[in-house]
C-alpha cells in the first residue's frame, strides 16, 4: 500500500470494526426508528457508508454497482415509508465492497492516487488521495452519528 493513503486506510478498518459496534444488540424493531422522526436511522445511515464505499471504489478505477443507490444517495428523502433491504443482505453487500476496495488500496499506484479527482471535495488535495481522505472523513461523520442515534433509542455508547 502506498505510504499516502496507509493511514487513512487505517480509519477504514477501525471504521469496519465500528459499523459492526453500533448495530450490537439492537433489536430488529429499531433499526429504522428515526430519531424524533426527523433524523436518519441506524439502517438509513449505514446504508448510506456502503453506498460510500461502492462511490470510492468506482474512484479508485473499480467498476461496481451499488443495488440500493436510490435508498440510501445523498440528498434522498427519508420519510420512514422506504422498504430497505434485510440487514443480512447488507451486510454481506458491505463485506463484499469493503474486500474489493481494501483490495485496491493495496494495488493502487503513486500514480494513480495522484490523478486528479473526477468529483470534487471539500480537501486541498483535487487528487484521488483527496478523494480517500474526504471518504474516511464522511464514515466517520455518519459512524458518529450512529452512536448518537444508538443512544437515543436507549442503546449502550461504545
Amino acid at each position: 500500500m502506498h505510504v499516502s493513503i496507509q493511514a487513512v486506510a487505517d480509519i477504514f478498518g477501525v471504521n469496519n470494526q465500528l459499523v459492526e459496534m453500533a448495530f450490537k444488540g439492537v433489536e430488529d424493531s429499531d433499526v429504522n426508528v428515526r430519531p424524533e422522526n426527523k433524523g436518519n436511522s441506524l439502517q438509513w445511515l449505514a446504508g448510506h457508508i456502503i453506498g460510500s464505499r461502492y462511490m470510492l471504489a468506482n474512484i479508485l478505477g473499480l467498476d461496481v454497482s451499488y443495488p440500493w443507490e436510490e435508498l440510501f444517495n445523498r440528498g434522498v428523502k427519508v420519510t420512514g415509508d422506504e422498504s430497505y433491504p434485510p440487514l443480512d443482505d447488507m451486510k454481506k453487500v458491505w463485506a463484499e465492497i469493503t474486500a474489493q476496495l481494501t483490495d485496491r488500496m493495496e494495488t493502487i499506484t503513486e500514480e494513480e492516487l495522484d490523478e486528479e479527482c473526477r468529483l470534487k471535495f471539500p480537501t486541498s488535495y483535487k487528487t484521488k488521495v483527496g478523494a480517500v481522505s474526504f471518504f474516511a472523513l464522511h464514515e466517520c461523520y455518519h459512524i458518529g452519528q450512529m452512536f448518537y442515534v444508538r443512544r437515543m433509542l436507549g442503546y449502550s455508547g461504545i
